[in-house]
């Protein structure tokens, strides 16, 4: 496949392929205390998901690339370095102190994805204290079910 004047080779594939029902992957997700709609609604934008795995050359570099499709291959080196975001200014600051150790970045684009409902993360909590039984004082389930209830 030509991406970007360039040669890969690409495995396309889709959520749809996975041999699951809808059924059977509602069932899985409230029993572990996911309320019904969330269920379905995750579902659906699961089965609806599609992997493009792509290996080849940009210059002198061999890239592996996981994505939904391949367009961001075909922008590699178009857009102005991350280094250079606004939302890296406060570790330029910390970068000058020689203060930084390490460095992780998310867009806000892909934190979105791990969002939770405030309901699903007090049955998911409630299913995490049940399991640790008396591993947990009173105390820390005390502040856990109160941090819960802020969510």
């Amino acid at each position: 496949m030509q991406i970007a004047d360039e040669e890969f080779l690409t495995l396309e594939l889709s959520a749809k392929m996975i041999p699951v029902t809808r059924e059977e992957f509602t069932q899985g997700l409230t029993g572990e205390g996911v309320s019904e709609a969330s269920a379905n609604t995750m579902y659906e934008w699961c089965m609806g998901q599609t992997l493009a795995i792509s290996l080849g050359f940009k210059g002198s570099y061999f890239l592996v690339s996981l994505g939904a499709d391949n367009r961001h291959l075909e922008r590699l080196g178009q857009a102005p370095p991350l280094a250079d975001s606004p939302d890296l200014a406060p570790v330029h600051r910390h970068l000058a102190k020689g203060t930084t150790i390490s460095l992780e970045y998310a867009s806000r684009d892909l934190m979105a994805l791990n969002y939770i409902e405030a309901d699903d993360l007090r049955a998911w909590l409630d299913g995490i204290m049940a399991e640790a039984g008396d591993a947990l004082t009173s105390e820390v389930r005390e502040r856990i079910t109160a941090d819960g209830r802020q969510a």
